[in-house]
């Protein structure tokens, strides 16, 4: 505001390096977001052009501000299953532990990281999960790494080896998905 008022008086607004610019900067959080940057002469004291281009900048700002910041930003994560490589874990309830430690949203990705020919991964129901079964897939078997799955839509997703008996062995996981 210090340099509007210096460029109505017809002067330079001090530090700012420009002569008749307004940049309206409005704080959310930590962050600083530029809302508008308008340059304009004042034709003299109180222009009602002058005052229509800096009620517009402001009025952006208005507009801007009562939008969530949350809607703005679309952010997708990759997850690493386990948290390294995806194999025969050391605890039966490690990847049931790294799932429920982890927050995967709609939009994010799982990525499933093997020896290729020692394990494959594969998204079923909840049925062939208990059973550590692969009867009825609803995904393609994938055996070759990374292998990732992209998130569509919140749910409960299941996923399983199929090599020889590993899943029995705790080669398998299931996330629920925010």
């Amino acid at each position: 505001m210090e340099a509007a008022a210096a460029a109505r008086e017809g002067g330079q607004a001090e530090g700012l390096g420009m002569r008749g610019s307004v940049v309206v900067v409005i704080y959310a959080g930590a962050r600083a977001w530029l809302l508008a940057g308008l340059r304009y002469e004042w034709a003299g004291e109180g222009s009602p052009m002058a005052m229509a281009s800096l009620l517009a900048a402001l009025l952006t700002g208005c507009v801007l501000l009562a939008v969530p910041a949350q809607r703005w930003a679309v952010t997708a994560a990759d997850h690493v299953v386990g948290g390294s490589i995806w194999s025969i874990p050391t605890s039966s309830d490690h990847y049931r532990n790294w799932a429920g430690n982890s927050t995967i949203v709609s939009g994010d990705n799982l990525v499933f990281m093997f020896d290729v020919g020692m394990y494959d991964v594969v998204e079923v129901g909840r049925w062939e999960y208990d059973r550590c079964s692969a009867e009825d897939p609803y995904t393609d078997t994938l055996k070759s790494s990374p292998a990732v799955f992209h998130i569509d839509f919140a749910d409960v997703k299941y996923y399983v080896c199929t090599i020889g008996n590993y899943c029995s062995l705790g080669v398998k996981m299931y996330v629920i998905v925010q």
